[in-house]
């Protein structure tokens, strides 16, 4: 065989290759990390392929690397949905680091860094911090298989009460288009498909168009621990909840979870005593305390940071 052939099958191969393997992760081509003498901020502040940290402690870090930022943005949105959707459950963005303690979490830190060109956010707080922790602070992980408190939304056994949604009741989101306003002395416009608005009269709050897994969105925020849909139900339907804005908590939209669900066994129906379950009820569904399987995140090794 020519030695002109064997050079074209090494370039195709290593062609293959090359197409067949993931690009490099970016890493940050600048980084100083001092330790913080001010008081304890944890801010965040980004432009284009720059991460600044304020005081932020290694737990933190490790929760913004390899949780909050670790497949993207942590808001996404779906369609139909008026509002965005957590990427992250909120019991895994609240899980303990496990190993974590001492310094790595009363010591904190400032941190500027740069890239060598724009760089998104996400990915700056995902995986170009996670190799900034590697490089700097000898951080070593793994994951071991852990179980969070969920509650699961299911269907009662009665059936569920739900109606289809109408288009006509809503209108549609454009992301590139405000909210609708209200014109001065003009009947309200109608509100966004996947939102919700509070009911005639304040009698109670009123969903449009919103599939079962956004309803379970918008109960997460409203109890002390993530709602999974459990119903199989697909579609979407226009929703009446028999509860005010403030009792459904959809207005706090994650910023004060309710109070805890009565504490019954897994399996068990929430008993109805509370306006938002007694509301849930009269939809037909239930809400059922469960264990949901999730990765723990656990610390094998962590240094403080290397010298600028």
């Amino acid at each position: 065989m020519s030695s002109r052939l064997w050079i074209a099958i090494g370039v195709l191969v290593t062609s293959c290759v090359l197409r067949g393997q993931s690009p490099p992760t970016p890493k940050f081509e600048v980084a100083s990390i001092k330790p913080c003498k001010g008081e304890p901020t944890g801010q965040i502040h980004t432009s284009p392929g720059r991460l600044s940290l304020e005081c932020s402690s290694v737990d933190s870090l490790i929760h913004d690397a390899y949780v909050q930022f670790a497949h993207g943005p942590p808001w996404r949105r779906i369609p139909g949905a008026a509002l965005p959707i957590l990427s992250v459950s909120r019991g895994e963005l609240t899980m303990p680091i496990r190993g974590s303690t001492g310094w790595i979490q009363s010591e904190r830190f400032a941190i500027d860094a740069k890239a060598s060109s724009p760089v998104a956010e996400d990915v700056m707080l995902g995986p170009m911090l996670q190799q900034l922790l590697q490089d700097r602070f000898k951080l070593k992980i793994h994951r071991e298989a852990a179980e969070i408190p969920v509650y699961e939304l299911t269907v009662a056994k009665s059936g569920a009460k739900l109606q289809p949604a109408r288009t006509s009741r809503c209108k549609q989101l454009d992301p590139g288009a405000p909210p609708p306003a209200r014109a001065k002395g003009q009947p309200a416009p109608l509100p966004l498909c996947g939102g919700f608005s509070r009911a005639p009269n304040n009698a109670g709050v009123d969903l449009y168009g919103v599939t079962m897994q956004y309803f379970c969105m918008m109960l997460s925020m409203s109890t002390d621990r993530d709602v999974v849909d459990k119903t199989g139900l697909t579609g979407e339907f226009d929703l009446h909840l028999d509860a005010t804005l403030e009792e459904a908590g959809f207005a706090r939209h994650g910023a004060n979870p309710g109070a805890p669900l009565p504490d019954l066994p897994v399996g068990a129906a929430v008993d109805p005593g509370g306006t938002l379950t007694d509301a849930i009820r009269k939809l037909g569904l239930i809400l059922r305390p469960a264990k949901q399987r999730v990765d723990a995140i656990v610390i094998d090794h962590v240094e403080r940071p290397t010298a600028n």
